[in-house]
């Protein structure tokens, strides 16, 4: 005998449905075990700049001069390391100069996450339909609302008004995005997010111990900068999400807020994202 139950509609505290939404054609390394496959994929791109996702750099590595035979493509690890060949390099280097001169310095990827995003939106074509069609496959496995981790710009806030999406998604943006929108998107934004630190796949999740390559993670800011971030998102009164993967940016997160209660009685509405490597002691 089979029982059906009907529960509610899902909603996904944790996504970011406009970027997933861009990026559903490119090219997808995800599945692709070989560098070789991943080479005759590549060897195919047709656009003009082709952004390409899912490298496991576990799997393999790309030696250099290796991807400079290819056409021009930019390599997305987690969104936090890239591979820009010469090809690309050439077509963006007027466009996205900062970009380019700052792609391979980890510490200037973690705090420039916006900056990455829209670079990357910049460079790959999409039409609404796109974007209707994300919402509607959600819809399909039952996920009515999501929550946009990290709104790149206020072009995208417009659009989803547009669209009539406003009221299945909840946004978020990072404090420089946030101060840079009109006072209308403003009000549409529930929370800031603050990067703490960066990816497992790029080795810059910030643990307490070296990666196996001896590497260490990325703490973004000191607790004195992340003390005056916190504060400027309390004087908006807005919540706050913490991106914080390794124990150490937990830890981080965890004593600077309790520094704050103990002096001020009081902390924004709070979550950390991630929280992957958290200790027993933090959690407690």
């Amino acid at each position: 005998m089979v029982i059906k139950t009907k529960i509610p509609l899902l909603n996904d505290h944790h996504s970011h449905p406009f970027m997933f939404a861009v990026l559903s054609n490119c090219i997808n390394l995800a599945s692709v075990p070989t560098k070789e496959q991943a080479l005759s994929m590549m060897e195919n791109a047709q656009e003009e700049i082709n952004v390409i996702l899912g490298w496991n750099n576990r799997w393999y590595s790309f030696e250099e001069g290796e991807l400079d035979q290819l056409p021009p493509v930019v390599i997305c690890n987690t969104f936090h390391r890239f591979f820009i060949n010469q090809p690309a390099h050439k077509k963006l280097a007027t466009s996205h100069q900062e970009i380019l001169t700052h792609i391979d310095d980890k510490g200037w990827v973690e705090r420039n996450f916006a900056k990455i995003i829209n670079f990357i939106l910049a460079i790959k074509s999409y039409h609404p339909e796109q974007i209707t069609t994300f919402y509607h496959d959600l819809l399909q496995q039952g996920v009515w609302y999501v929550e946009d981790m990290s709104l790149p710009n206020e072009r995208v806030f417009h659009l989803l008004k547009q669209l009539g999406y406003l009221e299945r998604t909840r946004f978020w943006a990072e404090i420089e995005t946030f101060s840079a929108l009109s006072q209308e998107a403003q009000r549409d934004i529930y929370g800031i997010k603050i990067f703490i630190d960066g990816a497992l796949g790029s080795e810059t999740a910030a643990l307490k111990v070296p990666y196996m390559t001896e590497k260490q993670g990325i703490l973004v800011y000191s607790d004195k900068a992340l003390r005056a971030i916190i504060s400027q998102v309390a004087d908006i009164n807005k919540p706050i999400a913490f991106h914080a993967i390794g124990d150490k940016a937990i830890s981080q997160v965890i004593t600077v807020l309790t520094q704050i209660k103990t002096e001020q009685g009081i902390i924004p509405p709070t979550r950390i994202e991630h929280c992957q490597f958290i200790s027993q002691r933090d959690a407690e």
